[in-house]
């Protein structure tokens, strides 16, 4: 401590030390809580790629610890110097400059530690504020006491500019801090979480907390859905311990998941789940893409895993489970149309299997395209009409006793390619059976419009000529020959007609096609799935989601919600 019997060289040491003092402790919020959190805050902006997945209170930890802690330190610490070196007294100064540093020095620390860990906030930050406060406030005390020299013959002297600037800056830094304690005053009465400070939601460490996205009634109602539309919700669900046994037991809300706790409080609700997967599963938007469609339309933040985790476990869960009830109404459908298109499981061939019909969207993935993959939704005791190509695994023995008609186009197709590759009389037997199926696709068009009786003479007909035209017969032409055989034993099994007379029997299949069209058009723009839970997670989202919007368009949404959402607590 300097005392006024104290030599000059004893109290130039003394305010060297203090000066010091301040400089070592500038610079220690300088390098550990400025600079090290700093280029911390900058290393994870980097790897997230994004600037609001950043802890808040971080960023308000490091540019406290900035402008207060190592700049405002210095300028103490200089300040108190420099006074006694303008006439004031030496000891006087030295001791309340110890008595600032201390203040100062505690307050950032408390300050610091309570914005990092969020422990006791509420009290702590605002105990801070004071500290810095009353510390600035002794500085300025002995600034203000401080007077400017006259000169002999000076009545009355300007201050000179420096001075004022220096003025200026006590006050514009004490209006800060006054400032500073008002606000950490305000939030801390009010109850917010600490990062509602710089307009960030932190969710509190002690606190269970979950919140999900949810677009207002006026934006669905409208479908302006931009990002100011949403709202977010906190629920406050509380958890409880068993004195015996220690098992936590938590609450349960019908909005909130049972998992959704603890670190994993932030995910989002059924809304923008839903939101996503008929992005993705319906319009066959990319996953890639899916995510920032979301966040553009509701203000929400996805990333590609969150959306593909989610579709995996909503697969072994609720929409599994109605998955695996539209395959088991299969066999019990009237009609039901199939078709196939090539697909990618992990980079490998598979299948993609479509049996519909005009309520009914059932899919499924499979490394290869037999029998036994079409004998999982159609049995061999299939008591409907199944519309299909002449694909072989519909033609194997197991299905022989499935009634089954097949496309139309397909077979006019295969006529006119023969037709179209002949010249001459080769021509004629293409030619003409290409005419009858058309005749005969004619023919069901006008239905409605002919009599009863009429219509049924004109089937007979028709039926007379296509049977004499595919009779078993031995033809020169190789082409021909073979388009007989395979058309003729359809005609002998009862496959090419069954339309004519077979109420919703349709005689092409252009309905499951249209139904792998959606599959076919993501399949060019995405690699398919992944692996083998990805194809899982398609089969039964694209069915069920496919089912609804035959069944129900305008509520696929609100539908999908409901699929997902976790159940309402007994």
């Amino acid at each position: 401590m300097t005392t006024g019997t104290d030599s000059p060289s004893d109290r130039e040491r003394k305010l060297q030390t203090l000066v010091t003092a301040y400089i070592v402790t500038g610079l220690f919020f300088l390098v550990l809580p400025g600079t090290f959190l700093g280029v911390w805050n900058l290393i994870s902006i980097s790897n997230r790629k994004a600037l609001d997945q950043l802890s808040p209170a971080w960023l308000q930890a490091h540019g406290h610890a900035q402008i207060f802690g190592w700049i405002g330190t210095f300028i103490l610490g200089i300040g108190f110097y420099s006074l006694s070196k303008m006439g004031e007294r030496a000891h006087f100064i030295v001791a309340r400059g110890w008595l600032c540093l201390a203040l100062w020095t505690a307050g950032l620390l408390i300050r610091w530690s309570s914005t990092i860990t969020e422990w006791h906030w509420q009290l702590l930050v605002p105990m801070a504020s004071v500290l810095e406060l009353t510390a600035f406030l002794i500085f300025f005390r002995m600034v203000s006491r401080h007077r400017q020299p006259r000169h002999s013959g000076d009545l009355k002297q300007k201050p000179d500019a420096w001075m004022l600037m220096v003025i200026a800056s006590t006050a514009g830094f004490l209006l800060t801090l006054i400032a500073n304690v008002a606000l950490t005053s305000f939030f801390a009465v009010r109850g917010e979480d600490l990062g509602n400070q710089c307009g960030w939601n932190v969710s509190g460490r002690n606190d269970f907390l979950a919140s999900f996205a949810q677009l207002s009634p006026a934006a669905r109602a409208t479908g302006n859905s931009h990002r100011h539309s949403c709202r977010f919700l906190l629920y406050a669900v509380e958890a409880r311990q068993c004195l015996k046994c220690g098992k936590s037991v938590r609450g349960q809300h019908p909005d909130v998941a049972p998992g959704q706790q603890g670190a994993t409080g932030h995910r989002v609700g059924p809304r923008v789940k839903a939101l996503a997967h008929i992005l993705h599963y319906v319009h066959g938007v990319p996953v890639r893409k899916t995510a920032e469609i979301v966040e553009q339309l509701t203000g929400v933040r996805l990333t590609q895993s969150a959306i593909t985790q989610d579709a995996a476990k909503q697969t072994e869960g609720p929409v599994g489970e109605r998955y695996s009830e539209l395959r088991e109404s299969v066999k019990e459908q009237a009609v039901i149309h199939t078709d196939d298109t090539g697909w990618r499981v992990g980079g490998g061939s598979a299948f993609l299997m479509a049996f519909v019909n005009q309520s009914l969207s059932v899919y499924q993935v499979r490394p290869r395209h037999r029998n036994e993959e079409v004998r999982e939704l159609i049995p061999a005791d299939f008591q409907g009409v199944m519309i299909c190509d002449r694909g072989p695994s519909y033609d194997a023995r197991e299905l022989e006793d499935v009634a089954q008609q097949k496309c139309l186009s397909h077979l006019i197709r295969n006529a006119k390619a023969v037709e179209e590759s002949k010249t001459g009389r080769a021509r004629q037997f293409s030619r003409t059976l290409k005419e009858l199926l058309q005749r005969a696709l004619a023919l069901s068009a006008k239905k409605n419009e002919l009599d009863a009786a009429d219509y049924r003479k004109q089937v007979g007909k028709l039926k007379d000529e296509l049977t004499l035209h595919l009779r078993d017969r031995v033809l020169s032409d190789e082409d021909n020959q073979r388009l007989l055989n395979g058309v003729g034993a359809q005609h002998d099994r009862a496959r090419v007609l069954p339309f004519l007379t077979e109420e919703g029997v349709e005689p092409t299949n252009n309905r499951a096609e249209r139904d792998l069209r959606p599959a076919v058009i993501a399949r060019k723009v995405s690699h398919c799935s992944r692996n083998e839970r990805g194809a899982r997670a398609f089969e039964a989202f694209t069915s069920v989601l496919q089912t609804i919007r035959k069944t129900n368009p305008a509520g696929i949404v609100a539908a999908l919600i409901k699929l997902i959402s976790p159940p309402a607590p007994a």
